[in-house]
This record gives structure tokens, sequence and C-alpha cells, in this order.
């Protein structure tokens, strides 16, 4: 059973009932416009943050020569106190300013990976092989996501037909002579007169 995992309008709907579909296989596609401006826009400003880092990290070095070019400098009484005061303190608030920039780019990668993992999210591509015995949409109709009071928009059911499993109903009175392990045949109404054969593989202890 496949529900939506994101919210927005299917514009393309390339499966129906009955058909076979394989692992991976496209099925639908719920409109990205949005998110994917919201991807872009994320991505822009990781880019922008990646090159003020660039700047940071050489403001970050020339304040470390130009520190240690007044250390030397101080040690031989040429500058004062006061120019390595300010010298020190430049380079500690370039220094800083580059590590800023470095736990902001951490931030707006994390945004980006958010923004793009929503994104791919509204590609819905068949998780299993099988046959869609039911679809549940249309293309057209708006897809919502579950909460706490609604399950969300059910999209298609997918089975595996290559196994059925039947649950058949055995009346009270004959339980005292169900044995596991006991065959036993059957016929589905679905399959007209085609007789089955199974074997009983477990009791439950309700008498139904």
């Amino acid at each position: 059973d496949l529900s939506a995992t994101m919210s927005g309008q299917i514009i393309n709907l390339a499966v129906r009932e009955g058909d076979k579909i394989r692992k991976g296989d496209f099925l639908l596609q719920i409109d990205r416009t949005t998110l994917q401006a919201q991807a872009d826009s994320t991505r822009a400003a990781l880019d922008a943050l990646l090159s003020d880092r660039e700047a940071a990290r050489a403001n970050a070095e020339r304040a470390r020569l130009e520190y240690d070019q007044t250390r030397a400098s101080h040690a031989s009484g040429i500058v004062s106190d006061m120019e390595l005061t300010r010298a020190k303190t430049q380079y500690e608030a370039n220094k800083a300013a580059h590590e800023a920039s470095e736990s902001r780019i951490a931030q707006a990668r994390a945004s980006f990976v958010g923004a793009r993992d929503t994104l791919l999210k509204t590609t819905i591509t068949s998780p299993m092989d099988g046959v869609v015995t039911r679809l549940q949409v249309e293309e057209g109709e708006v897809a919502m996501i579950g909460t706490m009071n609604n399950p969300g928009t059910a999209l298609m059911t997918i089975s595996d037909l290559s196994v059925i499993e039947a649950e058949m109903e055995v009346d009270e009175t004959e339980i005292p002579t169900v044995k596991v392990g006991q065959t036993a045949t059957m016929k589905i109404d679905a399959y007209g007169e085609r007789v089955f054969k199974g074997v009983v593989t477990e009791i439950a202890s309700s008498p139904l």
C-alpha cells in the first residue's frame, strides 16, 4: 500500500489498475515546482557561503601574518604594545569570522540536503515487482501526507501475485477433528471449479 509522502497535485500518473510493474518503475509525479525553487534557493545560498568562506580564510591568513610580523617587531622594540594588541585583536576577529562561516556552511548544507530529499520524494517509484491491484487516485488530484488524525492519501496497492494467501473459516464444530499438518482441499469462488491443495499450519484458540 503506497501513501503520499509529500503533499501536492499529481501531474503525471503512469500506471493503471492491472499493470504489471517492476521494482524501480516510475509510478507517478507530484508537482515539484515550489520544492524545486526551494532546493535551488538553498543551493545558491550554500554556494554564496562557500565563496564567503574563501574570503574569510584569506582575511584570517593575512591577519595572522601581520600579527606574526608585529610580534617580531615588538620583540625588537620597533612597535608599541598598542600596535601588538591591535594586530592580535584583528587576527582573533578574522579567525572567529572564518570559524563562523564554517558553521553557517554546515547549516546551509544540511538545509540543502533536506530540500533535495524532499524534492526527490515527489517522484514515486515502485518498491517491488508486482501488479497494480488497486488505484485510488487520478491525475490532477491533490495528494496529502498523513497526520495524527488523517492517514493521508492512499495512492495505490501493489500486489505480489506469485504467492496468494487465502483465509478460510472452519466451523467450530469441526475444530476438534482438525490437526496441524493435516492436508486439505479447497475451492475459491474466483477460480470456479479449480481445486487447491493446502496444509493446516496453525489452529487458533478462538472458536472461529
